[in-house]
């Protein structure tokens, strides 16, 4: 049986009981998680949100001002932004990639390399194009585990994860939706490596449980997979991106 993949997600799901700025505050001061990489206050400038003007006198993210930074970051992260990002990214995506998501056939194919109706710059960028740009700017933490004393390779650090939180929308309806998970509590994503997916599960549920949250783990189940990540996501600490 092949490994899981590290880029399918172990998700934490929560009630509405916690707002996410709290939520991750408590979640990420659990004594398991060893080390934590926190990402750089201009985490969100490529979707055209300013958190460092937003927030002049934070110089770095720590579990101190975390609370603050999300309260913040889930402030400006509103529908507008989102609709003006997801404008903004299809006016300058190539003109295969607007194909591909218009899904137009060859005909359309054709028709827009002579020019003939209508140019898929002006068309509207499809529903699913817009929920994409939700996932690709997340709130990423890194971090570790304490070691076990196993076999350890450095290519797929068994103790190393990423926990994601997504800023347009911390619900995560996409994933909620495909995983039969009503409700709009937080649901976060946790990334791991194959050999101690079973160990960073096992880890979230004891941070999790008090705090309301269930684990679901679909891919380490043995389930099919319900909410495939699109590409550009971020991967767990250490990994390269593929060229």
């Amino acid at each position: 049986m092949p490994a899981v993949s590290h880029e399918r997600p172990i998700y934490l799901v929560f009630g509405e009981g916690l707002a996410p700025p709290a939520l991750l505050a408590r979640l990420l001061a659990a004594p398991e998680l060893r080390q934590v990489v926190w990402p750089p206050p201009w985490f969100l400038d490529r979707a055209g949100v300013d958190l460092v003007a937003a927030l002049p006198g934070v110089r770095t993210i720590d579990l101190a001002n975390l609370e603050t930074v999300l309260r913040t970051a889930l402030h400006l992260c509103d529908g507008a932004r989102l609709d003006a990002l997801t404008a903004r990214t299809w006016r300058e995506a190539h003109e295969q990639v607007r194909l591909h998501w218009l899904d137009r056939g060859m005909l359309g194919t054709f028709a827009s390399l002579f020019r003939v109706g209508t140019p898929t710059r002006e068309a509207p960028p499809p529903e699913a194009f817009r929920a994409e740009r939700v996932h690709e700017y997340p709130f990423e933490v890194q971090y570790r585990l304490a070691a076990d004393g196993g076999a350890f390779d450095p290519r797929e650090p068994p103790q190393e994860g990423s926990l994601m939180l997504y800023c347009f929308d911390p619900a995560n309806a996409a994933a909620r939706r495909e995983l039969g998970e009503p409700g709009r509590g937080p649901l976060l994503e946790v990334f791991a490596y194959g050999p101690g997916r079973g160990r960073h599960r096992a880890a979230w549920e004891r941070i999790a449980a008090p705090l309301g949250g269930r684990v679901l783990d679909p891919a380490g189940d043995g389930r099919p997979h319900a909410h495939a990540p699109p590409r550009g996501r971020a991967r767990p600490a250490g990994e390269r991106e593929r060229g």
